[in-house]
C-alpha cells in the first residue's frame, strides 16, 4: 500500500511502499517510479526544499528533509 512521504514543509513529495521498495512521485504531468533495496536511498529536491527517503526495513522508511540555501 503506498503512503504518502512529506517534506519538512508539509508538502508531499511522493508515495511510497516499504514491502516492496517502490516508490512513486508525480511532478508536473511527470511521474517517477523507482524499487529501493534496503539501505538505499533516493534524493528529491523541489521548490527550495531536499528529501532524503532511505529504506530501512521492509516496514519502514527514514525521512530527512530541509530546506536548501539559495
Amino acid at each position: 500500500m503506498l503512503e504518502p512521504i512529506k517534506d519538512c514543509q508539509n508538502h508531499i513529495v511522493c508515495y511510497a511502499d516499504a514491502t516492496t521498495g517502490l516508490l512513486e512521485s508525480k511532478y508536473k504531468k511527470q511521474t517517477t517510479k523507482t524499487y529501493l533495496a534496503i539501505g538505499s536511498e533516493f534524493t528529491i529536491t523541489r521548490d527550495m526544499t531536499e528529501t532524503v527517503i532511505k529504506r530501512i526495513s521492509t516496514i519502514a522508511f527514514a525521512v530527512h528533509s530541509y530546506p536548501i540555501a539559495a
